[in-house]
């Protein structure tokens, strides 16, 4: 695995970095941690809505080049996994997990495909983070944390240790999630939740302590297309 991270990180300092799905303007933090990694990026924009001001900017077309490692441009939960899967119908081959350089990573944290770190995250000691999930600007992961596929954890959220998220889950700015939680498939843990107790899944929970505010729609939830994990 190691050395796979390393070809393709290669490839990326060689021939530049794909983006795709690039209609949300969240698309400018992963731009900006490309260029502090000192890679240069081309960005595919998929779905024809993506903010004409973007650098380097172009309609995904039979001319795309889809050997180059590619990112996902989105943050939200579930539409990173979407995006991903449609990289995979699309023949895009090499997905690439983009860690911003201010991020502090355990030497024991793993990956998986096409991940995104943002700015100023700290991760614990022994903590998977999974195909297409995204860690956003400021969040800390403690130790032996599980984050699922596609799934979202937003500005400035803290996870204790031994958290478990699910896949297609999205836990809002400033959330905190007390050790030992699980939070299960689809669910949504709302900014500046306090969650003490396990969250189940399509479950949308809010305030301190956290309590059910609604169940969210039950939607059929992806695995990677270039591995199969959830």
């Amino acid at each position: 695995m190691a050395d796979l991270t390393t070809r393709v990180e290669s490839d990326v300092a060689s021939h530049g970095l794909t983006i795709f799905a690039v209609a949300s303007n969240f698309v400018y933090d992963v731009v900006e941690s490309a260029q502090r990694r000192g890679f240069t990026s081309t960005l595919i924009d998929n779905l024809g809505t993506a903010d004409r001001d973007l650098p380097n900017l172009e309609k995904l077309s039979d001319r795309s080049d889809r050997a180059r490692p590619f990112t996902i441009g989105l943050s939200s939960a579930h539409h990173r996994g979407q995006a991903l899967v449609a990289c995979a119908d699309q023949g895009f081959r090499q997905p690439f997990t983009l860690v911003d350089p201010t991020a502090i990573v355990a030497h024991s944290t793993t990956f998986g495909h096409s991940a995104y770190v943002n700015a100023g995250v700290v991760i614990g000691p022994h903590t998977h983070i999974g195909c297409a999930a995204s860690i956003n600007r400021s969040a800390s992961l403690g130790h032996d944390n599980n984050i699922g596929f596609s799934t979202s954890v937003g500005p400035g959220a803290i996870l204790a240790g031994h958290v478990t998220l699910g896949s297609c889950v999205s836990v809002g700015a400033g959330a905190v999630i007390l050790p030992d939680v699980v939070v299960h498939d689809g669910a949504t843990v709302g900014a500046g939740a306090v969650v003490t107790h396990d969250v189940d899944a399509f479950d949308v929970v809010v305030r301190n302590p956290a309590r059910v505010l609604k169940q969210s729609d039950i939607i059929p939830l992806l695995t990677c297309p270039y591995c199969d994990a959830r």
